[in-house]
């Protein structure tokens, strides 16, 4: 089998980075962000990076002959119903938690470079993780993933809204603690100040808060 041409985050770098370069110039001149604001982008950026290399990359180029001719059928990797192969042990296993534990950083991250609330959280959670695995699916169609074939599984994207869910929560959390710990109209200052603001923000103060405005 040919090796093809293998492209992983690293390759791609200067490309990231010439992004990067442009978003915090169109947020620092366009939009007025702050330095705090900046600083929650950035690490909100490198997060998904992250995710991006450990669900998408390598992406292996012109090998798409070898891998039919060795029987590597894309199709054997599907699972488009619900809760079906959801079994204990499955949840168990590094790919069952590690899915959970992977979109955690969005549910909690989120808040921090847009204003949310408990639905958008998770509305935006199910767009993130449906974007990968259609991305997972392109590749397995087009023989591009460099590990020959992805399993594309709709359990994986309702254990990442679980992680985005559990994320949310602990950014409730956080956010009450920090009003309880806070004289009341504190004044904040430099990167300090936008973290401030988001977290005394009056739609995240509470989990409780989130709940009821997702049942309505």
């Amino acid at each position: 089998m040919g090796l093809g041409i293998m492209i992983d985050i690293k390759t791609i770098m200067p490309v990231i980075v010439l992004i990067y370069g442009w978003l915090i110039f169109y947020m620092m001149r366009k939009k007025q962000r702050s330095i705090g604001y900046i600083l929650c982008f950035s690490i909100f950026f490198i997060y998904l990076l992250s995710v991006a290399h450990y669900t998408l990359f390598p992406i292996r180029l012109f090998q798409h002959n070898d891998l039919i001719k060795d029987g590597v059928d894309w199709k054997n990797g599907l699972n488009f119903i619900p809760f079906r192969e959801l079994t204990y042990s499955y949840l168990n296993s590094v790919q069952g938690w590690g899915n959970v534990l992977i979109a955690i950083p969005f549910g909690f991250g989120l808040p921090f470079i847009s204003n949310v609330d408990l639905k958008s959280v998770i509305w935006k959670g199910f767009l993130f993780s449906i974007s990968i695995e259609f991305l997972q699916f392109l590749e397995n169609i087009f023989y591009l993933s460099g590990y020959v074939a992805r399993r594309v599984d709709i359990n994986d994207v309702i254990l990442n809204a679980l992680g985005v869910l559990l994320g949310y929560c602990l950014f409730c959390i956080l956010s009450w603690l920090y009003i309880k710990s806070i004289p009341p109209n504190e004044k904040a200052k430099g990167v300090w100040d936008h973290i401030h603001k988001v977290l005394i923000r009056e739609n995240s103060r509470s989990i409780l808060h989130g709940l009821v405005l997702i049942m309505r």
